[in-house]
């Protein structure tokens, strides 16, 4: 076998690498939405026996996460209650050894 030939095999191998890779990508894609739209079934049919005509609906709450990969957004909090900031200031504080009684309304 020459290098021309080897080359060939390479470049051949490499595009079936490829195409598996993609149909590979396909299927988990498929089997995602799968479960995801079978969850929201169940959820529906939770919803329809747990449901008392003329009464007040409590909030059914349905969520899915880290359902790709690559993806790095995690949903933040849906009531900042300040306490991100609060935490930020404390880090602050004590990296520059700032008295507390010096910042107004600061406690831990």
């Amino acid at each position: 076998m020459d290098i021309q030939e080897l080359q060939k095999i390479k470049e051949e191998d490499e595009a079936k690498i490829k195409e598996l890779t993609e149909k590979i990508a396909e299927i988990k894609k498929e089997s995602v939405e799968a479960v995801m739209a079978a969850t929201l079934e169940n959820a529906k049919n939770l919803f329809y026996q747990k449901y008392e005509r003329g009464r007040g609906i409590r909030l059914l709450g349905v969520g899915f996460h880290n359902i790709q990969n690559g993806i790095d957004d995690p949903q933040g909090e849906l009531f900042d209650f300040g306490e991100k900031k609060k935490q930020e200031i404390i880090e602050i504080v004590e990296k520059y050894n700032i008295p507390k009684e010096n910042i107004f309304n600061l406690t831990p």
